[in-house]
């Protein structure tokens, strides 16, 4: 096997997440895991490598339901498992966003 990458575990979830490129183009897609630094999915086509994408994923944490609104780039796209999955790493979090992730992370995942 080889040495892992990741540079935050991942923790499974299954959820609509909707993901909107350059132009207003939006794709539907279901949320497989999640982590500090990213998700992975099923989304409806392949997205190219490098595609800027805009990232909408409601958690539903402690208080309240938080609407995470993100950019992030797709780190690759391709078949797997009979279906269409496309990783995507955030790219510009903000701390009280990456609070709100880590809060939904422990209440997934306990």
């Amino acid at each position: 096997m080889g040495k892992e990458r990741r540079k935050a575990p991942r923790f499974t979830i299954h959820q609509m997440i909707q993901i909107q490129f350059p132009k207003e183009e939006f794709v539907q897609a279901v949320g497989i895991n999640l982590s500090e630094t990213g998700l992975l999915c099923v989304t409806e086509i392949e997205i190219p490598a490098y595609t800027k994408v805009f990232i909408m994923l409601e958690m539903q944490c402690k208080v309240d339901t938080y609407m995470l609104k993100t950019d992030g780039v797709v780190i690759r796209s391709a078949p797997a498992d009979g279906e269409i999955q496309t990783a995507i790493e955030f790219t510009s979090l903000f701390d009280n966003e990456k609070l709100k992730i880590q809060e939904y992370l422990e209440i997934i995942s306990s």
